[in-house]
């Protein structure tokens, strides 16, 4: 699957997910049936571990199992984390406070009395007036300021019924229950990176031979590559598959935390579908999850997603391996451990090793009989 494809699963992914959650629980059960057989024909038929050679790698693979761990334990810091612009996020609430206010104000004339009046000719820029001669510079909202600012167009007990109405918007949006949700909204959004301590991942790739994982996660050769094939030998494992993800490769979209308050303040005022807003964001935090730098593309990652809050990590029942891959600097007696090993799952069995020109890696199938 090329890096757009990726891109595309993680997206139709998330939108799935979505549309599982607003189902009735009556119908999940075979939604959940067809998403499994509609992932098998976009999934790869294999994924690869690479391992060094240990006690508890060994143990593992004996007892096929596979250590997910909590990704704060990773060699990548900024790993399953979303992207922020402090500073960017300060201009734009800098540049376009004005701007949202003089659009609150603009919410007082969605009035019938006033659309259905006409002898009252407003300009279009009206908002902006009020705002600039009524709210801005005081602290506080004075009544009697906005009544003198439209008495001379509207009359008197129109420009009341106007200054009540603004009373009521502002009791409405900025009250201090409103403020309080403001508050905990954006110590949420900034408490995102801290997600990562609730999930544990088993990450896996689409190659068993690349050079560099070889080098780094196999002590150079002391070690072996486990072959997943994604057709599950027992039921229970087939909800793994529910639980598995690419990583796209890229450039993080940063998450604009004042421009979504902004939303969120426009839906309110009717201008925007606050569902629409919520999804769009949210799938920007799913993929910014998911999403890692270009100089890791070698890799070819998927992960495996499991909620957790163990500290490390955990073994989880992981009976998919179909081959295992034996590292060039591997002792004759782990090689004769992972060989029984094999026997006794039913695994293929290849060697790595240099071809005759000592240029290339080639990986020769064992006989094992």
């Amino acid at each position: 699957m090329v890096n757009k494809q990726k891109l595309k699963f993680l997206k139709n992914f998330f939108k799935t997910q979505v549309e599982f959650s607003h189902l009735p629980n009556d119908e999940k059960d075979i939604f959940l049936l067809k998403w499994k057989n509609s992932l098998l024909t976009f999934l790869p038929y294999n994924l690869y571990k690479y391992r060094e050679y240990n006690e508890q790698n060994v143990s593992a693979l004996r007892s096929r199992k596979a250590w997910f761990s909590n990704p704060l334990t990773w060699n990548d810091d900024i790993d399953v984390t979303v992207k922020y612009n402090l500073h960017k996020e300060n201009v734009f609430l800098k540049n376009n406070c004005d701007k949202f206010l003089i659009k609150f104000a603009n919410s007082c004339f969605d009035n019938d009395a006033l659309k259905s009046n006409k002898h009252i000719n407003l300009p279009s820029n009206i908002g902006e007036q009020l705002y600039l001669s009524v709210f801005k510079g005081d602290e506080e909202f004075n009544p009697q300021r906005m009544i003198n600012f439209y008495e001379p167009i509207l009359g008197h007990d129109m420009a009341v019924q106007i200054t009540l109405k603004m009373q009521y918007l502002l009791n409405i949006y900025f009250n201090q229950k409103n403020k309080e949700e403001i508050a905990d909204a954006i110590s949420n959004f900034f408490s995102l990176n801290e997600m990562k301590k609730k999930f544990i991942m088993y990450s896996v790739s689409e190659t068993y031979n690349n050079d560099h994982q070889w080098t780094m996660y196999t002590k150079k050769g002391n070690g072996f590559c486990i072959g997943y094939s994604l057709i599950p030998k027992i039921e229970k494992n087939f909800s793994l598959l529910l639980n598995l993800l690419p990583v796209y490769y890229g450039d993080k979209k940063e998450i604009e935390v004042t421009k979504i308050l902004f939303k969120n303040f426009e839906h309110e005022l009717g201008k925007e579908s606050k569902d629409a807003i919520a999804y769009k964001e949210l799938e920007n935090i799913f993929i910014s999850f998911n999403t890692k730098k270009k100089e890791w593309s070698g890799e070819q990652e998927w992960r495996f997603v499991l909620h957790s809050n163990e500290e490390k990590g955990k073994l989880v029942d992981f009976d998919f391996a179909n081959a295992l891959y034996l590292g060039e600097s591997l002792k004759k007696s782990q090689k004769d451990t992972l060989i029984e090993i094999a026997k006794k799952q039913g695994l293929k069995v290849f060697q790595r090793k240099l071809d005759n020109t000592k240029s290339n890696w080639i990986y020769k199938q064992i006989n094992l009989k």
